[in-house]
């Protein structure tokens, strides 16, 4: 019976580490769908400034 109880114990350490491992991964897995965003967001921008940029330049100029 030791043997059981330790073995329960020994489970359920596994159990919550296995359960802060997965809260950790989701955490990183939400961080990185926020700087995906973010980084499209800032790419779109850096297309729309760039065209305007060129636009108004090209209107300076010719």
């Amino acid at each position: 019976m030791p043997c059981m109880m330790q073995f329960l114990e020994e489970q359920r350490t596994r159990d919550e580490r296995n359960h802060k491992l997965l809260e950790a991964l989701d955490r990183v897995d939400n961080d990185l769908t926020l700087m995906t965003a973010k980084t499209d967001k800032l790419n779109a921008l850096r297309v729309s400034f760039s065209s305007s940029f060129a636009n108004l330049n090209s209107k300076i100029w010719f």
